[in-house]
């Protein structure tokens, strides 16, 4: 992953100050037509330092962690970006367990560097994109927050990204209302996720959530959206391969109950494994191509993966 992010390649201004975290400004590309997108972040903890983290002092979200970056390279590679305008009047982003931000900072970088005439041509206007990272650390959303402002520091006359920001949510507790507040007519929803899982109690909460906020984006007064879509990469870095056995389990058993035809609403999804040589090393790519697997096929030993499930609204 160091090979991926490294230290940003413009000065930086701002110093360590007496009593307060100093995060390091560094930047990554995801290829080389990509501009880099820079962010600010604690170095890389050993993914040891995740375990048992569920409450108290945890701060594993102030630094980037691999998933994320395994997320960005799919959309990137799957060109997600214009896809996701299809037929959307806008585009709204919810990032869950942003932790500093890095995946909403690099959503913003890839919209930001795509073609303007593919983005109008999907839907004959440019569709304006909101993004909401969200965590229930509040260090986390200040860093994220923080990012953000950088990002737009940057960008200051982008006519795509219309709001890059980030709030304070609990999985499945928290009021959904100011994730969606973006939300209007016709947008296309995408609730992302990012390398958030490290133990099985985190599942039930991070679907429950997902599903939540799912729920009330279709049933907002006077707003109709186009789809929902969920962006979510799994990496097992908990320290035994029994417990990130069990976490993939309850992972692939939440999305087949939601793919079923019982469910209240028919979702479909394609799961996309990681070999060992694409685990490897980060700048692969490779896993990314092809249509991937259904939930029904998916692995039996568990993998690094990544799951896109979506769910186009009746009568839009």
């Amino acid at each position: 992953m160091r090979r991926l992010i490294r230290p940003a390649n413009i000065p930086d201004t701002e110093g360590p100050v007496d009593g307060e975290p100093f995060y390091m400004l560094q930047q990554f590309k995801l290829d080389s037509s990509q501009d880099p997108v820079y962010f600010r972040s604690f170095d890389v903890l050993p993914p040891s330092d995740a375990v048992g983290l569920l409450s108290g002092e945890d701060q594993t979200g102030l630094v980037p962690w691999e998933g994320t970056l395994r997320m960005l390279q799919w959309m990137r590679a799957r060109n997600f970006i214009t896809t996701a305008c299809l037929n959307a009047s806008s585009v709204v982003v919810v990032e869950l367990g942003c932790g500093c931000g890095m995946g909403s900072v690099g959503v913003a970088g890839m919209v930001e560097c795509s073609d303007p005439c593919v983005l109008e041509s999907t839907s004959n206007v440019t569709p304006p994109w909101h993004i909401v990272a969200s965590d229930g650390n509040h260090e986390c959303v200040a860093l994220a927050n923080r990012n953000a402002d950088l990002w737009k520091s940057h960008h200051p006359s982008s006519k795509h990204v219309m709001s890059i920001t980030a709030v304070p949510y609990v999985w499945s507790q928290d009021d959904v209302a100011p994730l969606l507040r973006s939300v209007v007519d016709g947008a296309c929803v995408i609730v992302a996720a990012g390398d958030v899982i490290y133990c099985p109690e985190m599942v039930q909460p991070l679907f429950d959530a997902i599903l939540e906020i799912s729920n009330r984006a279709t049933s907002l007064d006077g707003i109709r959206v186009s789809s929902v879509r969920i962006v979510f990469m799994f990496v097992p870095r908990s320290l035994t391969s029994a417990t990130n056995q069990s976490i993939y389990e309850s992972i692939l058993l939440r999305l087949r109950q939601m793919c079923s035809t019982g469910s209240e609403r028919t979702w479909i999804g394609r799961l996309f494994p990681l070999s060992d040589s694409d685990s490897s090393t980060v700048e692969s790519t490779t896993w990314c191509a092809g249509e991937g697997v259904p939930f029904d096929g998916a692995p039996l030993s568990h993998t690094a993966c990544l799951i896109d499930m979506s769910f186009v609204v009746a009568g839009t």
